[in-house]
């Protein structure tokens, strides 16, 4: 008797072919959609399976769920969640060959954080420590092996995007004092950000708020009340 998911299977199979080697984004992307018709049950012993069989491949299973576990604590603290997440890429990138789905899987757990967290201002921090230490990641070797740094790459647009959508729907809202504090941070983060790719993503945002909040009043570091002469002046210097 056929159950409901192998009915879903049959019929994906009718439509998508499935390469035995992983390539393209296609590829991948193909690959999960069919995995995601599997039972979690499935899915659990088809991973056990190889466990058995793979000494080293259940090492390193071990290695990621455990890390998952001690990363995943729950924490409203911002230098924690970046400090935790900068040392657990480090500690991904230590190995001969870094594991780019599961740096992925970190920068998710810090997006998570995001999505919960109203300030701008810590939601622009870890949008931008999650762009500039993926970046670092890349540029250290993230994915050569594999040729799947397109991966990281397409996180790292991703809080690009965020950070203009954040920005978009916040920026009015923000006081002399609170704009001040993300005009300072948006301008320290971009110039610490040396994009591999030359897109220097926090750059671009820190531009979509200067344009927005032009002719505005923001606090300074010295406390003192400057008015946003634009991303045009800015640019020339």
């Amino acid at each position: 008797m056929n159950s409901a998911g192998s009915l879903r299977r049959g019929v994906w199979g009718k439509n998508m072919k499935l390469n035995e080697y992983i390539s393209t984004i296609e590829d991948r992307q193909n690959w999960k959609e069919h995995l995601m018709l599997y039972s979690k049950d499935e899915l659990a012993e088809l991973i056990l399976d190889r466990m058995v069989r793979d000494s080293n491949y259940s090492q390193e299973i071990h290695c990621k769920l455990t890390s998952r576990t001690e990363y995943t604590d729950y924490t409203e603290d911002t230098d924690i969640i970046i400090s935790s997440y900068e040392m657990a890429v480090e500690k991904e990138m230590n190995k001969k060959v870094p594991d780019v789905d599961f740096l992925e899987l970190l920068s998710e757990k810090v997006l998570e954080s995001v999505a919960i967290t109203d300030s701008l201002f810590e939601q622009l921090r870890m949008y931008a420590s999650v762009i500039i230490i993926l970046d670092k990641a890349v540029n250290d070797g993230a994915g050569f092996e594999e040729e799947n740094e397109f991966v990281l790459l397409e996180v790292m647009d991703y809080c690009y995007d965020q950070m203009i959508f954040e920005i978009e729907g916040k920026h009015e809202a923000l006081s002399a004092e609170e704009l001040g504090q993300v005009y300072e941070l948006m301008e320290g983060e971009s110039k610490r950000y040396d994009p591999l790719d030359v897109h220097n993503r926090i750059e671009d945002a820190f531009y979509k708020l200067l344009t927005l909040t032009k002719g505005r009043t923001r606090v300074d570091k010295n406390d003192a009340y400057v008015r946003i002469r634009g991303s045009e002046y800015y640019k020339n210097f």
